[in-house]
């Protein structure tokens, strides 16, 4: 947020909107980070539209002090976009881990269970949904983008309402179909991001279409490639590149869709430093949207399990696009995901200073290194027979035998615990 609260004749756009013509008033970010000479400036050349695309996510625009012609542009393209987006954002009603756990040294379970019930039965319509997409696109048919839009809205409201349940399925392994359940995860962790960010609802539903068909195009590929665990072949590699502009041509084929859905379908493969595809797109000729949705495709793909590779444990993940930020999607939209993702991502197996292993349920927003978890491991090392959530965030001063602080983070895979079935048979859902 900007160092103070814009007024309300400020207008708040990301930084793919500006234009000349509008005057920045204020930033997502104080000015000092921002090499600019003026601390509120009409944008007039090239140069200050990059700095503050480089920098920002998004800005508040003065009405009074833009040029109107401007405004008129701004307006239309936003009308044409998403009509009644101008309207504020309806709230929702928050009824996330914080809520659901409140102080309770060991919260009851059935108050999370009731969260992923209501969070469960969205994702399995998008799944549904996703999965005749796939189905019908591979035969020739039209895509349905008014079916999709009511998905993304109800995930949306979901999403909204209780992210961390939402994230907390996203450890499942639905029938195995990894193109349609990498899709709905990455949607989902879209909304989850955009809320924790507060984008404006619109802008957000806009964003998540464009990752929930982002692989639309792979509908087009042989099913040999599809299908194939080994490495690909170059005549393979160049088909498999091809998708992100198939997708393009799917969608546009289905009637009108927003320009940030495009931008995503078509650039999610792209990369800073130019080494992505299809176009090899560098800096800022790719838009913040479609980078946020490349990261978080990645970040999915990377900790889910696939035929031939075993899940990378999601701090390792979190820590390689970090490294690599600077050549793919930008340092702060990493940082950004750490903040809202938490340190230890919702799903990750952590060993606790006493030697008892739980996996992470959620973290309260104050305090990111005290998650609640369900405990599946005993300090001696047996199983727990009947597993029970222990919030590390309540009363932490308190003294005696339970651990109340994270030691480490621990690979499922060499620990030989199905965090994907625990998370079935403990709330009820299928995998």
């Amino acid at each position: 947020m900007p160092a103070n609260e814009p007024n309300e004749g400020h207008l708040r756009i990301t930084v793919d909107e500006l234009a000349y013509g509008l005057f920045v008033a204020d930033l997502d970010r104080p000015w000092s980070e921002v090499p600019v000479m003026f601390q509120g400036f009409e944008v007039r050349d090239d140069e200050e539209l990059e700095i503050l695309r480089r920098h920002c996510e998004y800005v508040y625009v003065d009405r009074v002090r833009s040029r109107q012609d401007a405004l008129d542009a701004l307006k239309a393209e936003t009308d044409q976009t998403s009509p009644g987006s101008s309207e504020a954002p309806t709230p929702v009603e928050r009824r996330d881990v914080a809520d659901a756990f409140s102080e309770a040294r060991q919260p009851d379970k059935d108050a999370f269970r009731e969260l992923v019930s209501e969070a469960h039965e969205n994702r399995a319509a998008a799944l549904d949904l996703m999965d005749g997409v796939m189905s019908s696109l591979a035969s020739g048919e039209i895509l349905d983008t008014e079916s999709a839009r009511a998905a993304v809205s109800d995930l949306a409201g979901t999403v909204s309402r209780n992210t961390t349940a939402s994230l907390w399925l996203t450890n499942l392994r639905e029938r195995d179909e990894y193109l349609t359940r990498h899709a709905v995860n990455a949607c989902v962790l879209m909304l989850a991001y955009g809320v924790h960010q507060g984008f404006a609802r619109p802008e957000l539903e806009r964003m998540a279409m464009g990752t929930l068909l982002m692989d639309v195009g792979m509908a087009k590929l042989p099913d040999a490639i599809l299908a194939k665990t080994g490495s690909l072949s170059a005549d393979e590699m160049r088909l498999m590149m091809q998708h992100p502009s198939d997708g393009v041509e799917i969608v546009k084929a289905a009637g009108y869709v927003p320009r940030e859905t495009v931008d995503i379908i078509q650039m999610h493969h792209e990369r800073l430093d130019g080494s992505g595809y299809p176009r090899g797109l560098q800096g800022t000729q790719i838009p913040l949207h479609a980078r946020l949705a490349g990261m978080l495709d990645t970040y999915d793909a990377m900790t889910s399990p696939r035929v031939f590779q075993d899940a990378t444990p999601a701090d390792r993940v979190l820590q390689y696009l970090l490294n690599e930020s600077e050549t793919t999607f930008g340092s702060i939209l990493v940082q950004q995901l750490i903040r809202c993702i938490g340190l230890y991502p919702v799903g990750s197996l952590i060993e606790l200073d006493n030697g008892a292993v739980g996996i992470v349920i959620g973290t309260r927003p104050d305090a990111r290194v005290r998650p609640t978890v369900l405990l599946v491991r005993t300090p001696d090392g047996d199983f727990y027979d009947k597993r029970i959530l222990l919030n590390l965030a309540a009363d932490p001063d308190a003294t005696g035998p339970s651990a109340r602080t994270v030691r480490r983070v621990l690979d499922p895979v060499y620990e030989d615990i199905d965090v994907p079935g625990i998370v079935a048979f403990e709330f009820g859902v299928s995998e």
